[in-house]
């Protein structure tokens, strides 16, 4: 008898952790956790990104209606290229792409070419 309450004392202070914990916002969902990781290697990758690099001064002749391509080196490593397929098509690269709306640090790109519509982070592009 004396093992059977020593053993429910000890589940309900690991009931009493986990809850603290919950509150604490110590636990997450797998979901949470994910978000997290693409937020923290996103800031990263920005972090590392000096100000006066040539992307950031293509950046701002970007415009709406510009025709661009894709930096091949920009876009290899970044977010988008590890949440897209592996093998990103080589029409990307070659362009033309023009230009059809800018949000923040993001361009929305259309091919010449019967594809969907893309959205890339702008110092990723660089005139064509």
């Amino acid at each position: 008898r004396g093992d059977v309450v020593e053993e429910e004392g000890q589940q309900q202070q690991a009931a009493e952790e986990h809850q603290q914990q919950r509150q604490a916002g110590g636990h997450k969902t797998r979901s949470e956790e994910r978000a997290l990781a693409c937020l923290a290697a996103r800031n990263s990758a920005m972090a590392e990104t000096p100000a006066a690099t040539p992307e950031a001064a293509a950046k701002s002749t970007i415009k709406k209606g510009s025709l661009v391509r894709v930096n091949r080196s920009a876009y290899a490593n970044s977010l988008e290229a590890q949440a897209s397929d592996t093998m990103a098509p080589d029409y990307i690269f070659e362009g033309p792409a023009e230009v059809l709306v800018i949000k923040g640090d993001y361009a929305q790109l259309r091919f010449r070419r019967p594809v969907p519509d893309v959205w890339l982070r702008a110092d990723q592009l660089e005139s064509f």
